[in-house]
């Protein structure tokens, strides 16, 4: 997906710009190596970058567990890339996508995702691919609706919803480090 190629791109510098500090992530032996940036630092934590997910994903197997197929956009989205915690910014929203820094983790989040979508909205095959912060408020969800391809943040206790983009990759044209 180039929008996601075009984000990592720059996500790194953007994030620096922002924060004063680069991706990281707690260090742990189970984090995969290829996606880490040099040596934990002295608080424990490891820079990351995002890596190209070349690894087969059995979409056949996966749709059948959520019990419907994924349009070809979601399926690019979970096997474009290997990352850790995305924290970026669209607008006034903060963004947070969910690890997909392995296999397991990308058939952990397609099988999550589908879950919460299908709890969140029963009527409609959605996924639930991260959280978000709208203003301060941190409750939020951001889904990808199956049908039609757009991504959306929704908060259940209030229910308001904000439409975040028309498909994955404008999404990640919007968003920034």
């Amino acid at each position: 997906m180039k929008e996601m190629t075009a984000f990592f791109e720059r996500y790194e510098e953007e994030f620096f710009m922002r924060t004063t500090v680069y991706p990281s992530v707690s260090y742990s032996e189970k984090l995969n190596r290829e996606l880490l940036k040099g040596e934990q630092d002295s608080s424990g934590w490891v820079r990351w970058q995002a890596v190209l997910q070349e690894s087969p994903i059995d979409w056949e197997l996966l749709e059948k567990e959520i019990g419907f197929e994924l349009r070809e956009e979601i399926k690019e989205y979970y096997s474009s890339y290997f990352f850790y915690l995305v924290n970026a910014r669209i607008g006034n929203i903060r963004v947070y996508l969910r690890a997909l820094s392995n296999l397991k983790d990308v058939h952990e989040g397609v099988i999550f995702g589908a879950i919460y979508g299908g709890m969140a909205f029963p009527e409609r095959q959605c996924l639930e691919i991260g959280s978000a912060s709208i203003d301060g408020d941190d409750g939020y969800s951001i889904f990808v609706d199956n049908e039609t391809g757009k991504v959306f943040c929704q908060e259940f206790d209030t229910m308001r919803k904000i439409e975040v983009a028309d498909s994955i990759g404008s999404m990640f044209e919007k968003m920034g480090g």
